[in-house]
């Protein structure tokens, strides 16, 4: 029976052939470990924000929502907000009507990202305040997920984050982080 052995020489050269083939896989891998918290992170952040904005906005009547948004945003570190993303606060009523409507909405100042509310995107003009200059006649929720007793008041928050990649150079687009609040 014949033994085969690898000479010293041999084996370093085929652990260094190894080691070529199996970092670059492990390091891919390590990168996609870290992106992927880092979205994760960002999202559990926005959720946050969303949640916390809804809370405060249907039990506060001496802030105002841009005060409200301004304080989320200083609270979404390591989000920054001012240049990435965009808060709006909507406030829907019930009516006798089949349909409720939006009586407020408003848009945070300081945004740095401006895609439109997902729950209303139709406000023909903002003023300078970031409130929505409403239509005369009441803009109609049609896919509003709940059914609401006529004079019933909903909050909605909406956080929408436009996340760069640390791989941007490899993406030539970002991800949406999209979250939204009902109370």
């Amino acid at each position: 029976m014949k033994h085969v052995f690898c000479s010293p020489v041999k084996a370093r050269g085929l652990a260094t052939v190894e080691m070529a083939i199996v970092t670059p896989i492990l390091l891919l891998l390590g990168l996609g470990v870290i992106e992927l918290s880092h979205v994760i992170l960002a999202k559990n952040i926005s959720t946050a924000l969303a949640r916390e904005g809804a809370n405060l906005a249907s039990r506060s009547f001496a802030d105002s929502d841009q005060e409200i948004m301004d304080a989320l945003a200083l609270s979404a570190e390591p989000l920054d907000l001012s240049q990435n993303g965009v808060i709006y606060i909507s406030v829907v009523v019930g009516d006798d009507d089949t349909y409720p409507y939006i009586s407020e909405q408003h848009r945070w100042l300081d945004y740095g990202f401006s895609p439109s509310s997902r729950m209303w995107g139709s406000c023909p003009s903002w003023d300078g305040n970031g409130a929505c200059e409403l239509p005369s006649t009441k803009p109609r929720m049609t896919n509003f997920p709940m059914t609401l007793e006529p004079g019933e008041t909903v909050h909605i928050v909406e956080v929408m984050y436009d996340y760069s990649y640390l791989t941007r150079y490899v993406f030539d687009h970002n991800l949406e982080i999209y979250t939204r609040v009902l109370m």
